[in-house]
C-alpha cells in the first residue's frame, strides 16, 4: 500500500522517512 504510494509519486517526504527501509528490503527479496 505504502510502496504503491511511493511507486507513483516517486518521493514523499513522510513515507520515504518511514518506509524507505521497508522498499528497499521488500525489493531485495
Amino acid at each position: 500500500m505504502m510502496s504503491e504510494i511511493i511507486e507513483k509519486s516517486g518521493r514523499i517526504p513522510w513515507v520515504h522517512s518511514t518506509s524507505k527501509a521497508q522498499v528497499e528490503h521488500n525489493a531485495r527479496e
